[in-house]
């Protein structure tokens, strides 16, 4: 089950994305539900704190710091309607850009175990002078992500020299992806900057790599399964290991 912020304008391209990557026999992800979620206010649903940035002497982004409600919203509002309506599978993604992002990874920090996995693209980390990268430093090292995956996607830089944007992800990814911070916390990461992006195109590339690493490995070499079929059991065996859920192949690919 795939939690897709800003569905009114990301929706079709999540579609795409999964229609790509599960035609035919070489699947590169398993077929998936995903839901669109519409914000009716995304400086009040995404962001986790208030902002007192001003300009020409009003606070910009007044209606801000709705997150942890939205939050609510999705887990105990959202998720038990569309599981007892949809057959779900209690595998959940949460995927969310720019704003979305924020909250995405604000999810990840505050509420490491409401998702299997986490897609961030271009996130607004600079929101707040920071503020989730500096409560993140004192969370990860002590929680255990076995079986999570958090995939963070960087735009290109401002050739103006305005780069607060992303320098606030480039900091906290770097961080983050030391060796001593993954070995300890067992967290499946990855991030990757996107020279030839800007904060708009960054969507479809960065959804498409995103699901491509979550799901690496799920694609069989059907060439050789005819004479070798115990290799289908190698193959989702070993994901599911490595995602601590248990994915079985569909029908239609068998």
């Amino acid at each position: 089950m795939i939690y897709l912020l800003d569905g009114e304008s990301n929706f079709f391209t999540l579609v795409a994305v999964q229609k790509a990557l599960t035609k035919g026999m070489y699947n590169y992800m398993p077929e998936s539900i995903i839901v669109g979620v519409v914000n009716t206010n995304r400086t009040r649903d995404l962001t986790p704190s208030k902002s007192f940035l001003k300009r020409d002497g009003n606070i910009f982004f007044e209606n801000s710091r709705g997150a942890e409600k939205f939050y609510n919203f999705l887990i105990e509002e959202l998720r038990p309607h569309v599981d007892s309506t949809y057959r779900s599978n209690n595998y959940n993604i949460l995927v969310g850009h720019s704003f979305g992002g924020l909250f995405a990874i604000n999810t990840w920090v505050h509420h490491p175990l409401s998702f299997n996995s986490y897609v961030s693209i271009d996130p607004s980390l600079w929101w707040d002078n920071r503020k989730i990268i500096k409560e993140s430093k004192d969370i990860w090292k002590k929680i255990g992500y076995k079986g999570k995956n958090l995939y963070i996607a960087m735009s290109k830089k401002d050739k103006q020299g305005n780069n607060e944007h992303s320098d606030a992800i480039n900091d906290f990814c770097q961080e983050l992806s030391s060796e001593n911070s993954l070995k300890n916390n067992l967290l499946r990461f990855k991030w990757k900057y996107y020279p030839e992006e800007d904060h708009g195109t960054i969507i479809m590339p960065g959804i498409y790599d995103a699901f491509k690493f979550i799901f690496q490995g799920i694609t069989l070499p059907v060439k050789k399964i005819p004479k070798n079929p115990e290799l289908i059991d190698k193959y989702y065996n070993k994901l599911s290991s490595e995602l601590n859920y248990t994915f079985e192949p569909s029908e239609n690919l068998l």
